[in-house]
């Protein structure tokens, strides 16, 4: 079928006659699909709307301060979902182990918080809109000193000194996607420092689900210790995705890697990083030498995404937005050809959408073939296993791919029931 389209971007110079095309395209279970470029074309039915500093999709309204670049996103009827995406700087006097502060008090945040001498200064802010895909990119920095520095409400500074960060923030969404992604670059000169991005949820919860190694297991969301006292930087961690919802509406972040997070009453706290500069501050989880390339103090790129939905995690299926997130698809350019293989292929399916691949591999001892899968949902579940082309012979292993029993094959299809979380090896002949 017809697929609409976006020119995200056109080449210059040497690149004149080149551009890139955007999409949303529907592919079957690790396969591929071609698509075939014609020119022409018809105007999308439906368009993301763009008016000043707001943008809005089929599933809610996004508004960007074009001060601090802090997001508020509505639903459909109005109501407030979730404001954040701000960037918070904390001391950090910790080492590689654990976090450590001097004081209870944000150093500062985009909002204005912390102490008064430092401040963010915003530099840029635009739009650029597209029917399918649009992007709200803001620019600010960070300077140590201001002045003046006090009743900055009625005297806006008129001097900046000592820079410290340069930062740009993209907000990225899309007409057919209710998922937000988030680029967030930041070179970075300020030793000592950690730097979190804070999202205000509006849902105070006791306990939140997180993405665990071959499943999802509940956290608390308070952690009862003292800001200055020492603690594990990364309590408590995440792989992938986490959730956090009343039953009636949720948000699930997600991310590449950051899996540190924390919440305080109703707010998010991701870890962007920590500069420190020692192995060990007591000496007791190893020796006291420096760190200095843990200062970091360079330029990075940080990626994570919210998306707002209906219901608890597993109605909204949340583990496979979070895998289609985090396995985004190939795409390049071929020029026709007279092969034997057919425009759309899955080489394989693992049905239904609670049962994930983990490994697909040649064995450690043979020539057989390793898939290895685990349920995410907590569910029995009847697994169909279907590949490509028929499989003579199939064996349930344990993890070290060691046969347990022989299983029944039908031409290129498995059935097989599969335990909540269970973690399932097959070792396959063809």
């Amino acid at each position: 079928e017809e697929r609409e389209t976006q020119v995200l971007w056109e080449g210059r110079g040497l690149d004149r006659g080149k551009m890139g095309l955007g999409f949303v395209a529907e592919l079957p279970p690790l396969g591929y699909k071609v698509y075939t470029l014609f020119p022409g074309g018809s105007e999308p039915a439906s368009k993301i709307k763009v008016d000043g500093n707001q943008v809005e999709t089929p599933f809610f309204r996004l508004v960007m301060d074009e001060n601090t670049g802090i997001i508020e996103v509505f639903d459909q009827e109005g109501r407030l979902q979730i404001r954040g995406n701000e960037l918070v700087i904390e001391d950090e006097v910790g080492d590689l182990y654990h976090h450590r502060s001097r004081f209870d008090d944000l150093i500062k945040s985009e909002s204005g918080e912390g102490l008064q001498y430092g401040s963010f200064k915003s530099k840029s802010f635009r739009v650029e809109p597209g029917e399918l895909r649009t992007k709200l990119v803001f620019e600010n920095e960070y300077y140590c000193l201001t002045w003046p520095y006090r009743m900055k409400e009625k005297f806006p500074p008129l001097l900046y000194k000592y820079k410290v960060l340069d930062i740009r923030k993209e907000v990225i969404v899309y007409r057919d996607l209710p998922r937000i992604e988030f680029i967030t670059r930041v070179d970075n000169k300020y030793p000592n420092i950690r730097l979190r991005v804070r999202f205000d949820t509006g849902m105070e919860r006791k306990v939140y689900f997180r993405e665990t190694q071959f499943g999802v297991v509940p956290e608390p969301t308070e952690y009862y210790a003292k800001r200055t006292r020492p603690r594990p930087s990364g309590i408590p961690n995440f792989l992938s995705w986490f959730d956090l919802s009343d039953g009636v509406r949720g948000i699930t972040f997600m991310n590449k890697g950051l899996p540190a997070v924390e919440f305080i009453e109703d707010r998010v706290y991701i870890t962007l990083f920590r500069s420190v500069c020692g192995l060990s501050a007591d000496g007791i989880a190893g020796p006291l030498i420096p760190t200095p390339d843990a200062l970091e103090l360079r330029s990075y790129t940080f990626e994570y995404a919210i998306e707002l939905h209906e219901g608890d995690w597993r109605q909204a299926e949340i583990y496979k937005r979070a895998q289609e997130y985090h396995h985004l698809p190939f795409s390049f350019q071929i020029s026709p050809s007279e092969g034997d293989l057919p425009e759309e292929l899955s080489f394989l399916e693992i049905s239904p959408y609670n049962l994930v691949l983990s490994a697909l591999k040649k064995a450690e001892d043979g020539e057989e073939v390793i898939l290895r899968f685990f349920e995410t949902k907590g569910e029995e579940t009847l697994a169909e296993v279907r590949f490509f082309q028929p499989v003579q012979q199939a064996w349930r292993t344990n993890l070290l791919e060691e046969k347990e029993s022989e299983i029944a094959v039908e031409g290129n299809l498995i059935r097989l029931e599969v335990k909540p979380f269970e973690i399932v090896t097959l070792r396959l002949r063809f």
